[in-house]
């Protein structure tokens, strides 16, 4: 979750491990309190769990800018959300864990959307060509 293991979340004052594992696999519903110490701990404007959910991004608080002259690889885009993943502070991982953090996130928004029959927005729906 937001580049962070669900240890780290927990211990920075977010919900517990098990809350977290269960909000991640869409196991069980969470209410306001428990959603808003997520998007509080990730530094997300609230509705972005919802957001997220409902196959949108997270947007980062106002008051986390992304480092100034960050240049990002293609994999991590312009989306707010992954260049969160990307900057991190407490990742002190190399290029390839980051990338495939950001992949594994790409991933399971797309299977959130396919969840709540969203389609994403790079993916034009297809138009049936009748051959006869």
């Amino acid at each position: 979750m937001g580049g962070a293991s669900q240890a780290e979340l927990a211990a920075r004052g977010g919900p517990s491990v098990s809350v977290l594992s269960k909000i991640e696999t869409g196991a069980r519903a969470y209410g306001d309190r428990v959603i808003t110490k997520l998007e509080d701990v990730l530094g997300w404007e609230r509705g972005s769990v919802q957001a997220i959910l409902d196959g949108g991004e997270a947007q980062l608080k106002a008051s986390a800018p992304p480092p100034a002259g960050a240049v990002y690889p293609e994999v991590v885009g312009d989306d707010p959300f992954f260049r969160y993943i990307w900057d991190y502070p407490g990742a002190e991982v190399g290029r390839e864990e980051r990338e495939y953090v950001v992949l594994r996130a790409k991933l399971r928004r797309l299977e959130l959307g396919k969840q709540h029959g969203v389609r994403p927005a790079a993916d034009p729906p297809q138009r049936r060509v009748d051959q006869g």
